[in-house]
């Protein structure tokens, strides 16, 4: 606790400063959130947003898209491989299951898996990324499947500069053998916008085999054939090889150290392929403003993990092919000098197919195939009055249907089908052009990931068991939010938020039963969410903060009153950036994360995971087109794990060691 009074202190200094000036200005109301599926300005949005930009982007001493978006309000990141490919993004406090609660886009593209593997965060370099758009709370009106918590989509860059084309060359090393380069191009024409880049990352990592070794590539481009038709393309390709530390319990941890392991052979591969096409008609119907869009995306993912111990070599691939379209109207009108009108309305259809292998190696393998459908149609409504008032109201239908066609090593044919829909509804007052006081209800649903439903069917000398997971219910829930955004003064904006989530039939992994279930009847997640940003002294100095206090239990049932595990219920992120001269930046940042129950632990039997505290530093240097930077992150050493997992067979955590103190350089010119 004293560390967050000390971060808050420090920072609400800063942004109590007096002396402002002219050039000290954060002109955030007019960026618009493409993640709105609409074009609507910030300052016109009744729920909790966060942006990221460049600038934020480049002060970050982040290698990797989770760690950047966690030092954010209302977002929790955990690491538990030390890479890109270990980590478990909590939005508003779902714990465990947050991968299946929360949506992430690229684009408009949904990155999420059908299964419970949810969002490869290793798929898209930094290098690439322009923005970042997080919507917290609900958007299934908008969204379906997944974004009942939240919705972060990626935006990434398009041309360099207009009329002209630029190359950027980039490389970064550090410790634990980490190497980073990537080179990009792009840029615009009258008729033509593109971007490319292509990256490749490799680290030893903190931990014995603990390595990482990724090669990425991004391409867009759109073209723009008359003032009325438009058509975005954009492509890219992954493709990464990892290994799998495994947890350590404190005995483990006695013997082998931190940096140990005692899953020293386990391995996972990837590699990720995708197109999307998406034309745009710009239409003059009865004096509106009307866009006509079709989003068509195809995805083939192929992902494979090996576990190697006493009893074998047990592997799991996934072989997935997912296709979505997404016809869509925006619609804007004056309805009269005073009111205003923005309807969004569209049929999203979702197909993937998943045909997994899974067993050891030494013996007969399962076959599955699993197919998941998804039709959902939607309409989003909002009025703006006297330039004031706002208003929204929604809905959404959707169908779900799943089928499960397990061929070796026993046949079973399943089948399972969903019908249900949301709402949402928020209201708005505007008492300045970019700050307003908001309130906002939703209704939404989250469907059971594939491995969630089905369990590979088995018969043996053990007995016989598996197939469709008959008593497992879909998740409902119901969203409360009232809110401020602020921008009065042109030097300092400020959010701040508070929610109450009541969640029916919440999905858990049961330890003991080792079977996906539901918590009876409802848990409840409530919080409060601060973000402040100013520039002051001519914007040499550029503090933040953001803090999250959010408690999240069980009403009712054999756990009533419990704690849900892995939700820390107080999380803060502050810093200052300081630009004394023009071309020399330093910023330094803290994250503080209280302490919570591990992963499992829903009877709250075990110790509580420790709470901890690190500190960062990043210098960057810039002389005209080349620039430099140096950066230090956990600069005080802290020894912590951000990651546990109660073992039921073992009756101990298993804990999850994070890096210690480490270091990061590079240079990058651009041409």
């Amino acid at each position: 606790m004293k560390y967050q009074l000390i971060a808050v202190s420090i920072v609400c200094g800063f942004l109590s400063v007096s002396t402002v000036r002219a050039q000290d200005v954060l002109d955030l109301g007019q960026i618009n959130v493409l993640a709105m599926r609409g074009n609507i300005a910030l300052s016109d949005i009744s729920q909790a947003v966060s942006i990221i930009d460049e600038d934020d982007i480049r002060r970050s001493t982040a290698t990797s898209l989770p760690e950047l978006i966690g030092s954010q309000s209302g977002i929790f990141v955990s690491n538990y491989l030390g890479n890109p490919k270990g980590v478990l993004v909590d939005v508003r406090g779902l714990g465990e299951t947050s991968a299946s609660n929360m949506l992430v886009l690229v684009d408009g593209r949904r990155t999420n898996q059908v299964d419970l593997s949810g969002v490869d965060w290793g798929q898209i370099s930094l290098d690439a990324i322009k923005r970042i758009e997080i919507l917290k709370g609900s958007s299934t009106v908008l969204y379906g499947d997944n974004a009942c918590a939240g919705v972060i989509n990626i935006v990434t860059k398009r041309g360099y500069q207009k009329g002209q084309g630029s190359v950027k060359i980039e490389t970064e090393s550090g410790s634990y053998k980490y190497k980073k380069g990537s080179v990009s191009a792009g840029g615009t024409t009258k008729a033509l916008d593109y971007f490319f880049s292509f990256s490749h990352q490799e680290s030893s990592g903190y931990r014995v085999n603990n390595d990482y070794w990724a090669n990425d590539f991004l391409g867009n481009a759109s073209f723009t054939a008359t003032d009325k038709v438009s058509v975005d393309l954009s492509t890219g390709y992954h493709r990464d090889r990892y290994g799998m530390p495994g947890a350590l319990f404190a005995s483990d941890i006695a013997t082998v150290g931190r940096r140990g392991s005692t899953h020293d052979q386990d391995r996972g591969w990837t590699s990720d392929v995708f197109v999307n096409f998406e034309p745009k008609v710009d239409l003059d119907l009865w004096g509106t403003q009307t866009e006509l869009s079709l989003f068509n995306s195809f995805r083939e993912r192929y992902n494979k993990s090996l576990s190697v111990s006493s009893w074998g070599r047990y592997e799991t691939a996934h072989h997935i092919n997912s296709f979505e379209i997404r016809p869509k109207l925006d619609i804007q009108s004056d309805l009269s000098e005073s009111i205003a009108q923005h309807a969004v309305v569209g049929l999203d259809y979702f197909y993937a197919k998943d045909k997994v292998r899974s067993g050891n190696q030494g013996s007969a393998e399962d076959f599955v195939d699993i197919t998941k459908q998804t039709v959902g149609f939607y309409g989003l409504e909002r009025f703006e009055v006297n330039e004031k008032y706002l208003l929204s109201f929604g809905g959404r239908a959707v169908w779900a249907d799943y089928d499960f066609d397990q061929t070796q090593a026993v046949s079973n044919r399943e089948k399972k089908k969903i019908t249900d829909g949301a709402m949402n509804c928020g209201i708005g007052y505007k008492y300045n052009k970019n700050s307003q006081v908001y309130f906002d209800y939703a209704r939404a649903f989250r469907l059971p990931a594939t491995d969630e439903y089905y369990q590979n069917k088995y018969t043996g000398f053990w007995g016989s068991g598996g197939g469709l997971n008959t008593d497992l219910k879909h998740q409902i829930s119901h969203n409360y939010e009232i809110g401020i955004r602020d921008a009065s003064l042109p030097w300092l904006t400020a959010d701040m938020n508070a929610f109450l989530m009541d969640v029916k039939n919440e999905i858990y992994y049961d330890p003991i039963t080792y079977k996906n279930s539901n918590y009876n009847p409802t848990t409840r997640h409530l919080g409060f969410e601060l973000e402040g940003k100013a520039h002051v002294f001519r914007k040499m100095l550029e503090p933040f903060v953001n803090w999250t206090w959010q408690d999240a239990f069980l009403k009712g049932g054999k756990f009533a009153g419990n704690k849900v595990p892995f939700i820390p219920k107080n999380k803060i992120s502050a810093g200052v950036s300081v630009n004394l001269l023009d071309n020399l930046q330093t910023t330094f940042s803290m994250n503080y994360i209280g302490k919570c129950f591990a992963i499992s632990d829903q009877a709250n039997d075990q110790a509580k995971l420790d709470s901890y505290v690190t500190f960062d530093f990043r210098l960057d240097y810039r002389i005209k087109d080349l620039k430099m930077w140096f950066g230090v992150k956990n600069m005080f050493d802290r020894q912590y794990s951000a990651y546990g997992v109660y073992s039921s067979s073992s009756n101990a955590v298993g804990f999850y060691p994070a890096a210690e103190r480490n270091y990061l350089a590079g240079i990058s010119y651009a041409f």
